[in-house]
């Protein structure tokens, strides 16, 4: 091995209980660092919620706004959502592993995708599923076409409208459809509500809270008001022995260049996210989840990679698609991150 292969293997990779006790251990110091600088989210507002306009809703208008005026283009995957669509493939097989490890204790990470569209690997095959800030649906489809029975909501009515339409023209999601098989088991069902998941909890009876398999919020938490709020809501929402799992982006000058400064530029190629969509100061750090989950709601005790998992993701312009970084390499987590975790029984 060159003198370089080991300098790497010495120095981005390090064993997975010990990242985490890395995680755990130096949160505190990296808490004193962080007071020091003007960002919005910091672990000590982790701590404590924050003084907020409406503290009943997590919802940003703002944000709600700016998805709005582009609920029209959700659907072309060459448009300014097309990264959310090669990103399916990456989120899909994130939860193919968090799912597959409660029942074997393997490393699934060297499966074929295409086995992914097996009936073997229907692993979400009726199983109560929430995908918040769902959109357009590009992932709530995705996750009934895995056999869940898939709640999509959004606090954008014209986003759970497009949602909606586009799930009447597929046969395969659509009862109503003419050409829906009746006796097939070959997807779950899906459903759209207009709602912020503090008025889901707010329900009568409560039929929301702790009922959930899975709870998703994918490339949302970076838009929330108050995400301390948000995430023990979802806490909230899932079952014992559930499963949470985000996407979001960590609060790195990496994370800031490659996602605001190149992503929402004019430059060809490179521009492809609409001006406006990130808000840097919302990022949250790897390290800051696992202090909530860990410390304040008590999930997770163990360093096992069932319990609690992040894993870094990229997207290669080459090749066209999103790729998971080995779980080892924890600079991979530096901007683009999924985040799992399983609520104790």
């Amino acid at each position: 091995m060159s003198n370089i292969n080991k300098f790497f293997k010495k120095k981005l990779f390090i064993p997975y209980q010990q990242r985490y006790q890395f995680h755990y251990q130096y949160q505190i110091n990296e808490n004193e660092i962080l007071k020091r600088r003007n960002f919005s989210v910091k672990l000590n507002e982790l701590n404590n919620i924050p003084n907020q306009t409406n503290p009943t809703t997590t919802i940003s208008n703002s944000e709600i706004n700016h998805f709005n005026q582009l609920s029209s283009i959700w659907w072309n995957e060459t448009g300014p959502f097309s990264l959310l669509h090669r990103m399916n493939s990456v989120r899909v097989e994130f939860l193919r592993q968090r799912f597959l490890n409660d029942l074997f204790p393997k490393n699934f990470s060297n499966q074929s995708l295409s086995s992914l569209n097996s009936q073997n690997y229907r692993f979400l095959n009726s199983k109560k599923v929430l995908d918040v800030g769902c959109g357009g649906g590009i992932f709530s489809e995705a996750l009934a076409r895995l056999g869940g029975n898939v709640l999509g909501v959004d606090a954008a009515q014209s986003c759970i409208e497009v949602a909606k339409q586009h799930a009447k023209v597929d046969h395969h999601l659509n009862p109503q459809h003419p050409k829906f098989d009746k006796s097939s088991k070959l997807n779950g069902q899906i459903d759209y509500l207009q709602s912020s998941i503090e008025s889901l909890l707010q329900q009568e009876d409560n039929p929301h809270r702790n009922s959930y398999d899975l709870v998703c919020a994918m490339e949302v938490l970076e838009h929330v008001n108050d995400p301390l709020i948000f995430l023990k809501s979802l806490a909230d929402l899932t079952k014992p022995g559930g499963h949470i799992v985000l996407s979001t982006i960590s609060r790195t000058s990496l994370s800031r260049f490659l996602t605001i400064t190149l992503a929402e530029s004019n430059l060809p190629f490179i521009g492809i996210v609409p001006p406006g969509t990130h808000t840097y100061e919302k990022y949250i750090k790897p390290s800051e989840l696992v202090h909530l989950f860990r410390d304040q709601l008590g999930w997770a005790q163990s360093y096992e990679r069932s319990e609690l998992e992040v894993r870094g993701c990229i997207y290669d312009p080459l090749g066209a698609k999103w790729r998971l970084f080995p779980r080892d390499a924890f600079w991979g987590e530096w901007c683009n991150y999924f985040f799992g975790v399983k609520k104790p029984l």
